[in-house]
């Protein structure tokens, strides 16, 4: 087989991962609106280092994202907190948060970072979503310094499937960057941040 094909080959079996379009229900977000979130928020418990702090395992210009545990089953979740104040002093409104948590809870793919759900309280609001024990892409390439072109294909497919099933429901994400790509423990891609 030549190299040609292969590579062909290769393309072919990536575009397998591409999900198409389908009806997409946008859920009714707004203030305390759906007391079945905070139910649900009320599952999980934010992890402490050894000196009783929250376990942080990510930061933004907004936000914290905290390393917890749901109690019931004890798998590992990521809840990014972010601080109402921070929103509002940078002159943008509330609603800009509404709309990214409403239009992340639609966003079920393999290549995009779910969101199960969220809490709001006075102060913050509290995303659940899925924990990926491998942390960014900038930070895997940055230990590695190099990767070599399977990798680098096979990364740029799954960057690619996310951005088409955006497109193909009229979302556009405008800040995909590798700091905004996470890795999961088998070093699939999934995009994150659609603040």
């Amino acid at each position: 087989m030549n190299n040609n094909h292969y590579q062909h080959s290769r393309l072919s079996m990536k575009r397998l991962y591409f999900v198409k379009p389908g009806e997409i229900i946008i859920p009714n977000i707004g203030p305390h609106k759906d007391p079945s979130h905070t139910l649900y928020y009320r599952n999980f418990e934010i992890l402490q280092t050894k000196d009783n702090k929250p376990k942080v395992i990510g930061t933004g210009a907004y936000s914290n994202v905290y390393l917890s545990q749901n109690i019931s089953d004890s798998k590992y979740y990521a809840i990014k907190q972010v601080k109402k104040q921070s929103i509002l002093n940078s002159g943008a409104s509330l609603d800009i948060m509404y709309r990214e948590i409403k239009i992340h809870l639609t966003l079920v793919h393999p290549n995009i970072v779910r969101l199960f759900s969220y809490h709001e309280d006075k102060d913050n609001f509290s995303l659940i979503m899925e924990y990926l024990n491998k942390g960014t892409l900038f930070t895997y390439i940055r230990q590695k310094k190099k990767l070599n072109e399977n990798e680098s294909f096979d990364f740029f497919i799954q960057i690619l499937n996310a951005i088409y099933f955006l497109h193909l429901n009229n979302y556009i994400h405008r800040d995909i960057k590798p700091e905004n790509i996470l890795l999961d423990e088998n070093l699939n891609v999934k995009l994150c941040d659609f603040g």
